[in-house]
């Protein structure tokens, strides 16, 4: 099997894309927003500890423009 090699901005936008942080609301909007970056990235992190926002509010929100925690 031969080697692959990747450059730093290559492997950098294949994280971004992945994680779903390459574009602006690259899972769109709204609730339904919420479904598709569950279902992209296979797991919403719970949190046990509130000090400043829930973990998984952090996902959302860095991901959907709109997002409302309730």
């Amino acid at each position: 099997m031969e080697s692959l090699v990747l450059t730093i901005p290559q492997v950098r936008k294949i994280i971004l894309e992945a994680a779903g942080l390459a574009r602006k609301a690259q899972f769109g909007t709204g609730i339904e927003a919420v479904y598709r970056i569950i279902d992209h990235l296979g797991f919403v992190q719970l949190d046990t500890n509130y000090v400043v926002e829930r973990a998984h509010h952090h996902v959302m929100a860095a991901r959907i423009p709109d997002y409302q925690t309730e």
